[in-house]
């Protein structure tokens, strides 16, 4: 390591912890993609991802063959699930929860939700 590189890294950690540089408090990789996962028996092989932000918003949305979509979410409290609200949503965690109070007034159900993909897996086999 030269002595320049540890004394930016010095020198960033210092600014950090003044608070003077903002560092994401969770930094997601590009590299983890998120599966979405239809059952075996649809014919749908593709979502543009506006449809498929309609779907979770609980927007009244069909398949190919007519057929209504049945989201089914992982639990609030995963990452995978933030992942997803945030890149496919556009939501924070928060504005999710506002949401959906707002749409149970409404007289709207959100999506299923468990919380282990196998649970998740399973229902989609369902």
């Amino acid at each position: 390591m030269e002595p320049m590189d540890f004394r930016r890294r010095q020198f960033l950690r210092v600014l950090a912890s003044l608070g003077l540089l903002s560092v994401p408090r969770v930094v997601f990789a590009a590299s983890e993609p998120i599966a979405v996962v239809m059952g075996s028996s649809s014919t749908q092989r593709a979502l543009s991802l506006d449809k498929l932000r309609r779907i979770f918003l609980a927007t009244p949305t069909d398949d190919d063959d007519g057929h209504r979509f049945v989201p089914i979410n992982l639990g609030q409290s995963t990452s995978v699930r933030e992942r997803f609200d945030r890149s496919v949503l556009k939501l924070a965690p928060s504005e999710v929860a506002r949401y959906w109070i707002d749409q149970r007034l409404r007289g709207n159900k959100p999506p299923r939700s468990a919380n282990a993909v196998e649970l998740v897996r399973r229902a989609v086999q369902e």
